[in-house]
């Protein structure tokens, strides 16, 4: 039997008793769960933008052995962040992803943006700037590139609920 997109993600995704309406959580809330839906769905051809240390790409990879993966992250220093601790966080990136189909991209996600077409990445998972207004931005810029898109957790008035992950599906 062959099943549609939208029944897998119907089957993976709590809707709050609405059927059509974003953001959708998965019933599960991991990072695993999501990476395996992304295999699920044959996603093959993604972008992580911020990928700090390589963590959550090392996941997607581990459970999509086909996927191409363009990590985006400029790895430099920030408000609560030293130079020094981006530069261990990319070097812990390149050594977790070493042995997967990455691509490492070191530049803020909307310089990066410039170098993938509309249309051919199957998900962009946003996980750079956990501001709205960055994540907005990063979405309008990556958001028309992809099929599926996803947010890990977005600073507004209060973070989203723990062990929840919103998704923005296009």
């Amino acid at each position: 039997t062959c099943v549609s997109t939208d029944q897998i993600i119907q089957s993976q995704f709590a809707f709050g008793g609405r059927n059509r309406n974003l953001p959708w959580y998965p019933r599960h809330g991991t990072r695993v769960h999501l990476a395996r839906l992304f295999c699920e769905l044959k996603f093959y051809n993604g972008v992580e933008v911020g990928t700090r240390d390589g963590t959550f790409a090392k996941i997607l990879c581990e459970n999509n052995p086909q996927l191409a993966l363009y990590c985006v992250d400029p790895w430099a220093a920030y408000s609560t962040r030293t130079q020094a601790v981006m530069d261990k966080f990319y070097e812990e990136a390149k050594l977790n992803l070493k042995n997967f189909r990455c691509n490492l991209i070191r530049k803020p996600s909307l310089e990066a943006v410039k170098e993938f077409p509309d249309n051919e990445l199957d998900f962009v998972f946003i996980d750079g700037n956990h501001t709205l207004p960055g994540v907005t931005r990063d979405w309008q810029n990556y958001g028309p590139m992809a099929r599926m898109g996803a947010f890990h957790d977005i600073v507004r008035d209060r973070p989203v609920r723990p062990g929840r992950l919103p998704i923005e599906v296009s």
